[in-house]
């Protein structure tokens, strides 16, 4: 089979590791699986290449021409900031190949939707999100990001050691972290507000190391006066780096305002068995507790408090840690293996599917653990910007207030 898989570049991100990861997985399938960045290439172009995958940037005439005479059989589009005067062209040039899409946040695209087979969406409440904002239900299926789970594990105990030799963190020192994107969306006031109530009330025998920080998050560590207790890294670049950074850590602690649609760097957490604690975000993508499974992979919280009651939990059990870490790289390869979602995907071409049902709201992973009144609010203000399509923004406002959560960054 030919596969074009479609993404806008190749730079870091989440978005474009799945459109590689994928592209790579189809390859590895035996099909003549090749990459289009329409905007730019980046590291990940020189990845492909070297693993002997076609890569082209941009569209110009002749590379117009060039995909017509190759006439693909699937377009994989990875929605995110894709042009759809762009996806016409590649329409025009390929009128008899399936187009599909992984769509990135749960919202329609720039193209339109009739054009495609299948709408893929990162979890089931994603799929609720696409559906709330206007998305055809008998287009979405769930198919989540794949993951390259053999370039993550644990590292050993030399380089774990190295890691925290280099960057002068004692050896006995409680470490939390989280490695994320340098937006102020990805990061929260929250991270470090737990960090304080550890230092003030448990031990100030802990460091969280931050991995390509926002600027307000850092200037709000001054701010609270806890430079001391913070590592800050610029950059980590590589999946054997980043194995030795997510290693040394012993609680991945994740908090952001916008949550997540699927989220690479909690997966890879687990899959070096480090544990995470997680916020969920109802008022957002929340697709967090899906990929963590709560007291599988760690704990899914949903307020400042309970987050720092976990992380004190794992402080003071560190067996704990270690079998939550364990479940969680089993879950991991157990359902988001490259190969496996690959061929899933590939399935949902060769047969038909039924994909309208009904959505319910209480079976959601990131409301589940909602205390009972709790959640009877927010499963009501969720069914609003279901039904209501004009109040997305006040149902939004409103879960944020009623769960107190603090309008940051």
């Amino acid at each position: 089979m030919k596969i074009l898989t479609v993404v806008y570049n190749l730079e870091q991100g989440g978005t474009q590791r799945a459109a590689q990861t994928f592209c790579e997985a189809y390859f590895r399938l035996r099909n003549d699986s090749r990459m289009l960045a329409l905007y730019a290439g980046g590291q990940r172009a020189v990845d492909l290449k070297q693993a002997g995958i076609n890569v082209n940037v941009g569209v110009s005439e002749s590379y117009l021409l060039e995909l017509k005479k190759w006439s693909p059989d699937v377009v994989h589009l990875h929605s995110h900031a894709i042009k759809g005067v762009d996806i016409l062209k590649i329409r025009e040039m390929c009128p008899s190949a399936v187009f599909i899409e992984t769509n990135v946040f749960s919202a329609l695209s720039d193209y339109s939707e009739d054009m495609l087979k299948y709408s893929f969406q990162l979890s089931e409440w994603c799929n609720y999100l696409y559906i709330s904002r206007g998305g055809n239900k008998k287009k979405s299926l769930v198919l989540p990001n794949p993951v390259e789970v053999n370039n993550f594990k644990k590292s050993n105990a030399e380089d774990r050691a190295n890691f925290r030799r280099y960057y002068n963190i004692p050896e006995e020192t409680f470490v939390l972290g989280k490695i994320g994107q340098s937006f102020g969306g990805k990061w929260s006031k929250y991270l470090i507000d737990t960090l304080e109530m550890f230092v003030n009330t448990i031990s100030t025998n802990v460091i969280m190391i931050l991995v390509s920080p926002s600027q307000q998050l850092l200037n709000y560590v001054k701010e609270r006066s806890l430079s001391d207790y913070v590592i800050h890294i610029n950059k980590i670049t590589g999946d054997k780096l980043l194995c030795d950074c997510y290693s040394s850590i012993d609680v991945f602690v994740h908090a952001s305002s916008q949550g997540e649609s699927f989220g690479y760097v909690l997966a890879e957490s687990l899959l070096c068995e480090t544990p995470v604690v997680v916020l969920n975000t109802p008022w957002a993508d929340n697709s967090q507790a899906e990929v963590v499974g709560d007291a599988i992979g760690g704990f899914c919280v949903n307020n400042r408090q309970e987050m720092f009651n976990s992380i004190c939990r794992l402080y003071e059990n560190v067996s704990l840690r270690i079998e939550l870490g364990k479940k969680g790289r089993n879950r991991i390869v157990s359902i988001y293996d490259s190969i496996k979602i690959a061929k899933k995907c590939l399935s949902y071409l060769s047969h038909e599917y039924e994909t309208s049902k009904t959505i319910t709201l209480n079976s959601l992973e990131g409301v589940k653990n909602f205390k009972f009144f709790d959640k009877q609010i927010v499963i009501f203000l969720l069914w609003l910007k279901l039904k209501v399509k004009l109040f997305h923004r006040g149902s939004n406002f409103l879960l944020k207030k009623f769960l107190g959560f603090q309008f940051d960054f």
